[in-house]
């Protein structure tokens, strides 16, 4: 008897895709519910909600008022999963057929696994919009390749330092025990981060493995009213948030000096007060040394965590 699926998934004002995805999800042989979790929407998506729960029993919804955004969507549909494995699809996404056939398989060779992730492939509707637009947003494109050759022990490591290797949100796959276990949730404070903020959680506290499929199965839509694309200001502020509250995670961590370089260079980056100045060099690098002694002087401890030599990749768990 095959493990079912929970499939959770945020709504807020998607009224035109919603069926697509919530259809999508309910062609997968492995579904065992789909948990809409309508976000406040005022376009006629609860509606919409209402009407495809009536038509399958799969499909159960949850009302979420105020918003209060995709994250605390997310919880809310983790809290009320009923089955063993918990994926995430967003409202304006859809899965291909078979979405979950080469994950399950890779679970029952290796039953220790946590999760797993596959590859999405991005379907600009957008006009006028480019890969390289995609790039400028902080988009990357997920190398399918990479899937099969890296082991879950270093998967930590290739987040931060391989290039344009991603686990996108709507790819993962995770046991709801371990989220449990580990008490793993989505942080409500950070609207627009906070999936990396969750996979980067997931992926140090358990082992996870691409599904080793041979193609994209997930479609990520871009069009004109992607969240990050409508409020650019808003993101940058979130990932200095996001960059900020991984810094301060390196004073709890035993982790290699590279790792914990990374993330003070990128909170450095992302100072909301280095903005202004990043276009003007020696600014910049004048700014960053005085923000860094700031830090060093508060932290001593990161004087050593940050330069002791440590070559080998990060072991997690």
């Amino acid at each position: 008897m095959k493990e079912k699926i929970s499939i959770i998934i945020p709504s807020y004002n998607n009224k035109s895709f919603l069926a697509q995805a919530v259809h999508s999800a309910l062609q997968q042989s492995e579904t065992g519910e789909v948990i809409v979790v309508d976000d406040a929407s005022t376009d006629g998506s609860l509606e919409l909600a209402l009407s495809l729960a009536a038509e399958d029993h799969r499909v159960k919804l949850i009302r979420q008022w105020p918003n209060a955004g995709a994250g605390a969507a997310r919880n809310r549909g983790i809290e009320a999963a009923a089955f063993p494995w918990i994926s995430f699809l967003d409202a304006d996404d859809y899965f291909l057929p078979n979405r979950f056939q080469a994950l399950f398989r890779t679970f029952r060779q290796d039953p220790h696994l946590d999760g797993g992730y596959d590859a999405i492939v991005h379907h600009v509707e957008a006009p006028g919009l480019t890969r390289d637009d995609l790039l400028n947003i902080g988009e990357a494109t997920t190398d399918i390749r990479a899937f099969h050759s890296i082991p879950p022990e270093q998967l930590f490591s290739a987040l931060l330092f391989q290039p344009r290797f991603w686990i996108p949100m709507v790819g993962l796959t995770v046991r709801k025990s371990f989220l449990d276990q580990h008490q793993i949730r989505f942080d409500p404070s950070l609207r627009y981060t906070e999936d990396t903020d969750f996979i980067y959680r997931c992926v140090l506290k358990g082992r996870f493995s691409g599904s080793g499929a041979s193609r994209a199965l997930i479609v990520r839509r871009i069009h004109s009213h992607n969240s990050v694309r409508d409020h650019p200001t808003v993101w940058q502020q979130q990932r200095a948030a996001f960059f900020q509250k991984w810094r301060q995670e390196i004073l709890h961590h035993d982790w290699p000096a590279a790792i914990n370089r990374y993330f003070v260079k990128s909170w450095l980056q992302h100072h909301p007060l280095a903005q202004p100045v990043l276009h003007l060099a020696f600014l910049r690098y004048s700014f960053k040394a005085i923000l860094l002694t700031a830090l060093l002087i508060r932290y001593p401890s990161l004087i050593r965590k940050c330069s002791f030599n440590q070559s080998q990749p990060y072991k997690g768990h």
